[in-house]
């Protein structure tokens, strides 16, 4: 038998994700939600993953010998789950993670060379946003940024989860994004 914090996929699977899937399911019967088995199931899988997943990475993960799932079926799911909160997509990687209802990430470092998610709580970067927009007369439907770059230290793991041993990020120039 495995590591139960790897998935079949050798992916490591985010110890929070039962509760965080309580919290939707309250959220959905509070605000009068369908939560239909493939978007929990969809859902579940995005918890489950400790990192960012891709819609295809889904669809493969979801589906059996005796099922495959279309990638329409995978797609509605997960627009809903983003349109309602509970996950965000990354555009930069073509990507979904687990939204954090206690506390919302507003920008997100993307290292380029390993893959690895940094949710960075940053109300300075919030704040120029917010200021940036209003100031352009512009209404906002979602806010998280993505920061594409590269860490400069090791990912390591602590108590609470996987950490940057020092949290160096560099990004080259705007060309890039």
């Amino acid at each position: 038998m495995g590591d139960p914090a790897i998935d079949q996929h050798g992916h490591e699977r985010d110890p929070d994700a039962s509760r965080f899937l309580a919290h939707v399911e309250q959220r959905c019967e509070t605000d009068g939600l369908r939560l239909t088995p493939i978007r929990r199931q969809v859902l579940k899988a995005v918890a489950e993953r400790a990192g960012p997943i891709r819609a295809y990475e889904l669809q493969h993960a979801l589906s059996s010998s005796a099922r495959t799932l279309a990638p329409m079926t995978v797609y509605r799911a997960l627009n809903f789950l983003v349109e309602h909160g509970f996950v965000h997509a990354l555009q930069t990687i073509n990507a979904f993670v687990r939204a954090m209802p206690d506390a919302p990430v507003s920008l997100y470092l993307i290292c380029r060379q390993c893959g690895a998610i940094a949710p960075a709580g940053a109300r300075v970067v919030d704040a120029a946003v917010v200021d940036a927009v209003e100031a352009a007369g512009f209404q906002s439907d979602k806010m998280p940024l993505e920061v594409l770059g590269l860490y400069t230290d090791e990912l390591v793991r602590t108590p609470e989860g996987w950490r940057f041993a020092k949290r160096t990020f560099t990004v080259r120039g705007m060309h890039d994004f």
